[in-house]
C-alpha cells in the first residue's frame, strides 16, 4: 500500500530533532513492514501566517525539503498557511495514488480539507486522535478553537477511528463514532539507545553539572501553564529541605522569567538547573542519571516522555490525566497522584524502587509501546476495511 501520514498542526522546521516525532515513528514502522510511506510535516515558513490569501497556492519548490531514511520512506517538510497551530495545507500537496491517509487530526481545522480530498479520490481516511476539543488553559481560546472546528461531524461519517487512549475512545463512541479502536502512541525502536545500561552512573551527572551523590528530579516540558513548572518548583522547595535533591528542568517558554524569579527569591539557584533544549539523541542520559521523572500536566494526552523514562528504567511520578492513567496503571514503577502531598511522598520513595522493578518497567515498554506493534495492528484494521469496501 501507499500510505500518507500527517499531523494537521503547524511545526517548527527543526522540531523533530528535539522530540520523538509520533508521525516519523509510525511511518518508519509501516515502511519496515513493506509499505511505501510519506510523512508530511506542515511547517511554518515565510508568509505563511494567515490562510486567508492564496491558501491553495503551492509553496516554491525550493522551500519544500525531503528526507529519505529508506527507499520506501519519505519525510516531507512543507511550508503552509496557518492560524496559530491550525495548519491549512492545499490539497495539491498530497501525492497521487495514496491508498490510506493516517491523520493526526484531533480538533485541527485543516482536517476538513484532507477529508474532502480523501472522499473525492477514494482514499481511506483514518484519523488517529488524542483529543477532540481544545484543552487550552484560556477559556476564551478554548471556545474560539472549538468554534473554529467541527471535526466530529466528519468523524461520525468514517468507518473507523483510532484513539490514543481508552478514555478518548469512550468519548468518541458517546458522540456517535461508528467504530473506534484504541491503539497507543509508541516509541520508535530505531531511535532508542539499546545500550543505555552500559553508561557510567557517575559520569552522566558530572556531564550536566551534578555530583554522583545528587538525587536528581527530572522535569521535561515547555514552560507553559498547562505543564505546571511553577508547581514543580514549589514541590522542590519542600523536597530540598530533606536530603541532597537537585532539580533539572528541560524546556523553554513564556513562564521562563517567572520561573527564574522564583528560583532567585527562594534561594534555589544552587539546586536547580535549567536547560532550554536538548537534542533527542541525548535525552536518554537525563533519564539514566535521574532518580525520577515528574509529569504535572493534568491534561496530558499521552506522554512520550513517560514511555522514554520507563524504557530507561527511570521511575515516573505523574498527576492523573488520560495519558498517564493509560500508561502507568499497569506499569511496574509508575505512580499516579492526586495531590501535592502525594507527589512529594512518591518522589521521596522513588529512590527505593528495586532494580528488578526498574528492569520490569523497561520490559513493559518494550513489549507494549514500540511502533512496530501499533503499526501492525493498524495495518490489520486498514486491510479489513479495504476488503469490506
Amino acid at each position: 500500500m501507499k500510505i500518507g501520514i500527517t499531523s494537521l498542526n503547524i511545526e517548527q522546521p527543526s522540531a523533530s530533532a528535539y522530540y520523538n516525532s509520533q508521525e516519523n515513528g509510525l511511518g518508519t514502522a509501516l515502511a519496515s513492514l513493506g509499505h511505501t510511506v510519506t510523512v508530511y510535516h506542515l511547517i511554518s515558513g515565510p508568509d505563511t501566517a494567515s490562510p486567508m490569501k492564496g491558501q491553495q497556492q503551492l509553496p516554491a519548490k525550493g522551500l519544500i525539503t525531503q528526507e529519505h531514511p529508506s527507499e520506501n520512506l519519505t519525510f516531507k517538510y512543507i511550508p503552509c498557511r496557518h492560524i496559530g497551530l491550525h495548519a491549512f495545507p492545499p490539497a495539491s500537496m498530497w501525492e497521487d495514488g495514496t491508498d490510506c491517509f493516517i491523520a493526526f487530526s484531533d480538533n485541527y481545522a485543516g482536517f476538513s480539507g484532507l477529508y474532502r480530498h480523501c472522499k473525492k479520490h477514494g482514499i481511506l481516511c483514518l484519523p488517529y486522535l488524542g483529543v477532540i476539543s481544545s484543552n487550552n488553559p484560556s477559556a476564551i481560546k478554548r471556545r474560539l478553537s472549538d468554534l473554529l472546528t467541527c471535526n466530529m461531524r466528519m468523524y461520525r461519517k468514517l468507518p473507523l477511528l483510532l484513539a490514543k487512549t481508552p478514555r478518548l475512545a469512550e468519548q468518541l463512541l458517546a458522540q456517535g463514532a461508528r467504530q473506534v479502536h484504541t491503539i497507543p502512541v509508541c516509541l520508535d525502536g530505531t531511535k532508542l539507545n539499546t545500550s543505555y545500561w552500559e553508561a557510567s552512573k557517575n559520569a552522566l551527572p558530572a556531564k550536566y553539572g551534578f555530583s554522583s551523590a545528587d538525587r536528581i528530579i527530572l522535569f521535561i516540558g515547555r514552560l507553559v501553564p498547562e505543564k505546571q513548572p511553577l508547581l514543580m518548583l514549589k514541590l522542590f522547595s519542600e523536597l530540598s529541605r530533606h536530603g541532597s535533591y537537585r532539580l533539572l528542568m528541560l524546556g523553554r517558554g513564556p513562564l521562563q522569567e517567572e520561573i527564574e524569579s522564583y528560583i532567585e527569591e527562594h534561594d534555589l539557584s544552587a539546586f536547580v538547573r535549567l536547560i532550554p533544549s536538548l537534542e533527542n539523541s541525548s535525552m536518554w542520559e537525563l533519564y539514566c542519571m535521574s532518580q525520577c521523572y515528574v509529569n504535572l500536566n493534568d491534561h496530558e494526552i499521552f506522554g512520550m516522555s513517560i514511555l522514554e523514562a520507563l524504557y530507561y528504567e527511570c521511575p515516573v511520578i505523574a498527576l492523573h490525566a488520560p495519558g498517564p492513567d493509560s500508561i502507568l496503571t499497569d506499569s511496574p514503577c509508575g505512580s499516579l497522584c492526586s495531590s501535592p502531598e502525594e507527589l512529594i511522598s512518591r518522589i521521596q520513595s522513588s529512590a527505593a524502587v528495586p532494580a528488578d522493578k526498574l528492569r520490569a518497567a523497561h520490559d513493559y515498554v518494550a513489549a507494549r509501546y514500540l511502533w512496530s506493534s501499533s503499526a501492525a495492528r493498524m495495518l490489520d484494521l486498514i486491510t479489513s476495511i479495504r476488503k469490506a469496501d
